[in-house]
């Protein structure tokens, strides 16, 4: 029997079209070493927090980063191109309690 905090090997993962907004914890990848990932694709998701690194990688794996932007503290513990994770204020509004891309937003297309 495992526990609930137990999680078996991941295989081409897709974390995609997400937006993350003050977490503590962000996007995480490979916590465990014992369980990394294999064959994820982390692409074009906004991170903005004042908690880092917005992207954390435990474990360098064969992860592909692709149109992700990253805002307000440290961007990511792996060296990464403006490719794979852009920084840039991506220009939230809050409109009823909600955080919306205002018009002239960089996350636009």
């Amino acid at each position: 029997m495992h526990d609930l905090v137990d999680h078996w090997h991941s295989y081409r993962v897709q974390v995609t079209n997400n937006t993350v907004i003050d977490s503590t914890r962000s996007i995480t990848i490979a916590r465990s070493h014992q369980y990394a990932p294999v064959d994820t694709i982390i692409a074009n998701n906004i991170v903005k927090s004042s908690f880092g690194p917005l992207y954390n990688e435990h474990m360098q794996t064969n992860t592909v980063f692709e149109g992700n932007i990253g805002f307000g503290a440290t961007l990511d513990n792996v060296p990464r191109t403006s490719a794979e994770i852009q920084t840039v204020d991506p220009l939230f509004t809050t409109v009823n309690g909600l955080q919306k891309l205002t018009a002239s937003s960089p996350a636009i297309n």
